[in-house]
């Protein structure tokens, strides 16, 4: 077997923090972009002196990919740039072994107060060695990213005064649902794939109507996306996101929030597990535009 060592993002670090609201720790990576070698910055080439935040969930699985499009696309000449931004990724402090645990772990945390634990959990549970840590608990994983997160991130990096951004895909779509309607002050710029309303009887668009009830202004961004076979997938849960989706658009085009500056784009031919990066790279160049730099001038002119 060859030996080698461990594969490390350049620009990132990992720590855990212990929050008092889940009662529980979580594995936390952040992304800063690194300086520029001084050649680039000759050419005219430099980074901000401050960065805005995109908040990733399941970091676990896909925070590679998240630094991977946000460190690519601000130097993308034709598809529109997006700006350089610090990532941090939210995920679980698990061995070698016991990654089956952060299934039954991200249910607790991205699903809203009163959704109803799909028959899948069960199995999950069983994976992860008959770990039950509660389902629906939306509302204290909220609290730990705005009361305890977003302080220790803003105190250490250097950040923006903007609100956050925050990309959720699946259960973390949904989660980033909730925080939208929930109008959370920490995010003003959300892009949200397939969230996973997968049961009959899920709440979210309950809290989108008291959302409504509250107020009729909704100050934020969004992007909403859903994968065409999902309608028709193999899996009756996929299959229900797909109609639920469909009701969220029709909602949101019905309310017509004051201060919701939204989009949707389902996209053909692609499913539950296949378009998570399209979704984000479309969502970045949408919610977080960057202007274009020297190096995008043609040098062959």
């Amino acid at each position: 077997m060859i030996e080698g060592k461990p594969v490390t993002i350049p620009g990132a670090i990992s720590f855990t923090v212990d929050s008092k609201h889940v009662n529980d720790l979580f594995e936390i990576q952040v992304f800063q972009p690194p300086p520029f070698p001084k050649a680039a910055s000759d050419m005219g080439v430099k980074l901000p002196d401050a960065f805005r935040i995109l908040y990733t969930l399941d970091a676990n699985m896909g925070f590679a990919s998240v630094v991977a499009n946000t460190s690519i696309l601000p130097g993308d000449p034709d598809g529109g740039p997006s700006e350089f931004l610090i990532v941090v990724g939210i995920g679980y402090p698990v061995d070698a072994g016991e990654e089956s645990k952060v299934a039954v772990l991200r249910a607790r945390d991205m699903t809203p107060p009163g959704t109803p634990e799909p028959p899948e959990m069960e199995m999950f549970m069983q994976m992860a060695n008959g770990l039950e840590v509660g389902f629906g608990q939306a509302d204290k994983f909220l609290q730990f990213l705005e009361d305890e997160l977003d302080p220790l991130i803003r105190r250490e990096f250097p950040c923006l005064q903007d609100k956050a951004g925050l990309f959720g895909f699946s259960y973390g779509g949904l989660f980033a649902l909730y925080a939208l309607f929930s109008r959370s002050p920490m995010f003003d710029r959300y892009i949200i794939g397939s969230p996973a309303s997968v049961m009959e009887g899920d709440p979210i668009l309950e809290y989108e109507e008291r959302c409504w009830t509250r107020s009729r202004e909704l100050n934020a961004e969004a992007y909403i996306t859903l994968g065409s076979l999902e309608r028709t997938s193999v899996l009756s849960g996929l299959q229900l996101l797909a109609a639920n989706y469909d009701k969220l658009i029709a909602r949101l085009e019905e309310r017509k929030y004051k201060g919701l500056d939204w989009s949707a784009q389902e996209f053909e031919n692609e499913s539950h597990m296949s378009y998570v990066n399209l979704a984000l790279s479309h969502g970045l160049r949408r919610l977080f535009p960057g202007q274009p730099g020297p190096v995008m001038n043609d040098v062959r002119n």
